[in-house]
Formats: structure tokens, sequence, C-alpha cells
């Protein structure tokens, strides 16, 4: 028999180790919510108000885990019980939408600037995509330019258990954990279908570098600078910020990196996890026809006490950089 998961929630100064008797935690990647619903026995002081600071742990076996890191969103109180909203980083993120504009610098410093201004946190930022300037205009939340300047830098963005940002660059090393199904998997879907075109971001220039005189100077022609026509098969994707080619180069590998990986899609529903992040990579185990790894994007734990614990996983199949640049090359006619 699986032993009963642990709910330990941190609300303001009051701590609850056995109150909670159901949960639903969500965690993705950027620009996602994370969000945690939590549902206490009505007959339960709860003191919190929204705003308060709150940490969530899950524990499950001989593994626990600080979840979610952040504050109290909102708080419904019912006859039979009270529901309290946790939420991270994410969601300031997500209501801030800066009016910013930034000039030589990467998307490594751009993304701490946005996190700055929403007091987030910050963990590991891997990227280094140069960039002469960059406009974080109001058409998107401070989370969407994020999650764009990690795409275009050929990586992704999460807020971690702690409640950093992380911002990581794609790994084409062995999985982080491995799932067998039968053991750690009781059902999932795998689909595939695959894309029929390649995404080609059109730069300005060419400049020497980001921090070039001319860098900032518009010019008359794009980048690269012999792209074939677009059409069906290589959509044109207007990026002016990138100045260089090898800026273009990495924008490329990172855009078509995500659609490649969009082609397979996976739903895993397992045991409680909760050592799984977004953005963890699993090796898939004793599934038929099956193979390789797969990167979590989204996550899901629902634990009803004395009836069900589970983590819902969505996954894309991971791609490795050598192959994924080869088929760019042959998708954009040998530019590069």
């Amino acid at each position: 028999m699986l032993a009963t998961p642990l709910i330990q929630v941190t609300l303001g100064n009051l701590r609850y180790d056995s109150h909670v008797f159901a949960a639903q935690i969500s965690r993705a990647l950027l620009p996602a919510t994370n969000n945690a619903r939590l549902m206490f026995p009505a007959v339960v002081d709860i003191e919190a108000e929204p705003g308060d600071a709150a940490e969530l742990l899950l524990g499950a076996g001989d593994s626990s885990e600080v979840v979610l890191t952040g504050t109290v969103t909102r708080i419904e109180r019912h006859p039979n019980h009270t529901l309290v909203v946790l939420s991270d980083g994410s969601y300031a993120l997500n209501q801030y939408r800066p009016g910013s504009t930034f000039e030589r610098q990467n998307c490594a410093s751009i993304a701490k600037a946005l996190a700055a201004a929403v007091q987030l946190a910050v963990g590991s930022v891997s990227i280094d995509l140069s960039v002469p300037q960059f406009a974080a205009h109001q058409k998107r939340t401070a989370a969407e330019h994020i999650a764009r300047l990690a795409e275009l830098s050929d990586g992704y963005a999460y807020i971690d258990g702690a409640g950093r940002l992380q911002v990581v660059a794609w790994s084409d090393g062995p999985a982080d954990a491995a799932i067998k199904y039968g053991r750690d998997l009781f059902d999932y879907s795998f689909a595939k279908q695959p894309n029929r075109s390649a995404v080609a971001p059109v730069g300005n220039g060419p400049s020497g570098s980001a921090d070039a005189p001319d860098a900032l100077r518009p010019g008359a022609g794009s980048l690269p600078e012999s792209l074939p026509d677009p059409g069906a098969d290589n959509i044109w994707q207007a990026q002016p910020m990138l100045r260089t080619p090898a800026a273009v180069q990495t924008a490329h590998k990172g855009i078509n990196r995500v659609r490649s990986q969009s082609s397979g899609q996976a739903r895993l529903v397992g045991l409680l996890r909760p050592d799984f992040y977004p953005g963890i990579k699993l090796e898939i185990q004793d599934v038929p026809s099956v193979s390789g790894n797969w990167i979590v994007t989204q996550l899901t734990h629902e634990i009803v006490h004395a009836s069900y614990a589970r983590t819902t996983m969505r996954a894309r199949e991971a791609v490795a950089a050598d192959s994924l640049f080869g088929a760019l090359v042959g998708a954009l006619g040998g530019v590069f």
C-alpha cells in the first residue's frame, strides 16, 4: 500500500501540516502561470489574506520537495470547505506588461531586468544571445517576453519550486530521470504529427557584432542574405533585433527545436512525483513503439486524501541539435 502523501503549506505566519484534504498543483514552462488550489475543512482557521507569503511542500514516499513558493492570490470560504489559491512569480510576470527598451544587452540581462521589475528572484540564467536592441512592448506580458527571449536563445524558462526564475539553454545530454510503464506510469498517450514547414527568423544587417557602431543602424538587406523565398515550406518571421549571422543561427535553432519537439506529444499519468519539474527530460521505458527522451512542459499534481494521488504530465519529444541543424540547412537551402 502506498504511503499517504504529505502536504505541508505555510500561509503567512502559520504552517498547516495535515489540514489540506485535497490539492491540485499545476506547473509549466513560461509563459504559463503556476498555481496551487488547496482545500481545507471549513473548521480550520485560515488567517492568511491575499498577498501573504506562501510555501507548499509535497512528499511522496521518501521524496519531498518544495513545489511552489509565492503568495496567496485568492481565498474562497464555503459552508463545508475553504479554498486557498497560491501562485508564484509567474503570476506577477503575467500581470506585468512592461514598456521598456534595452540597448546592447544580451537576452540574459534583459530577462533578469524584467524579473527584477516584479521583485522576482533569479536563479540560473544560461542563455547568451546578444542583441543591439529589444523593445519589451505592452502587447506581451513580461512572462511572454522572457519565454520569447529564451526560445530565440535556444532555451526555455520556468519558475522553480523556490520561486526563482530559471532560464536554461537546451541540452542534448542524457535524461534527468527514467519512468517505467507498470511501475511509475499507469496510463499514457503518445502522438506524432510531423511539421510540414520550417520557420526562418529574418534579421536585419549584417553587423559584425551586437556591440558594433553600426548595430543600431537599420540596413536594407535581410539576414541571412540568401534565404529561399517564403512559401508553404518556409515561413519568414521578421526579427529585426537579430543583427549578426551567429544570432540568426541561434534563433533558427531555438524556434525550430520547439517546432520539432512539438511534432511528438505525450500525456503521462503516474504516481505522485513532487521531484519532477517543468523542463525535466525523461527516458520512457517499457512503452511499446516509443523510445528516446521526452521533455515535460506541464505537470499537475492531484491529491485527494483517502482516494488517490497522481501526477499528470504533458511532454514533447526531445530533439538533438545535430539532427535539428541538419534539417534546418536542408529546409533553408544551405544558407548556413
